[in-house]
């Protein structure tokens, strides 16, 4: 059995990466929002979707509760790319898709 309430109020969650689609061209930037319980350190990575990473965009151990932070396009290829959060045993994923 799991609780609703406990998922939507306390787990790990990529909340959304805005724009997205992004466009490479000039200096696009994406927001990415995320939450996190505040148990344990939390990388949010940039990925291929190959599993290599891009970006690491943060490595830290946060306090419990919403986060944001900019995703600058610069460099980054036009196609798919997978914006990976961990924090302990959990993992949430979404798409970035990046286009010329």
């Amino acid at each position: 059995y799991c609780d609703p309430a406990f998922v939507t109020k306390d787990a790990l969650q990529l909340l959304a990466i805005s724009p997205n689609p992004l466009s490479a061209v000039g200096e696009g930037v994406a927001r990415i929002q995320y939450a996190v319980r505040g148990q344990d350190r939390a990388p949010l990575e940039v990925t291929t979707l190959d599993g290599e990473v891009v970006l690491v965009l943060v490595d830290a151990y946060l306090p419990k509760g919403q986060h944001s932070v900019s995703l600058p396009v610069k460099g980054l290829a036009s196609g798919s790319y997978l914006c990976t959060l961990r924090e302990g045993f959990s993992l949430a994923t979404k798409l970035l898709l990046v286009t010329r």
